[in-house]
């Protein structure tokens, strides 16, 4: 159960950064790291939320411009 919530939280966190709402990115990393907080993909995942938008998508190996 707990496995299941971290992943759809984490995949509303990148859905979200990739929309460029670091907000709502920011605390769906936040809420999946309640979950697993020594989870190193969602701390790495919620460090890119401060990150320029072009930084975080480039090292996500995203390029395209959202919109």
């Amino acid at each position: 159960r707990g496995r299941a919530s971290r992943s759809l939280l984490g995949f509303i966190g990148l859905r979200a950064l990739d929309r460029g709402d670091r907000d709502e990115a920011r605390e769906a990393f936040r809420r999946a790291l309640e979950f697993d907080p020594w989870r190193v993909k969602n701390l790495l995942r919620y460090a890119k939320t401060y990150l320029p938008l072009s930084l975080a998508r480039a090292l996500s190996g995203r390029t395209r411009d959202a919109g």
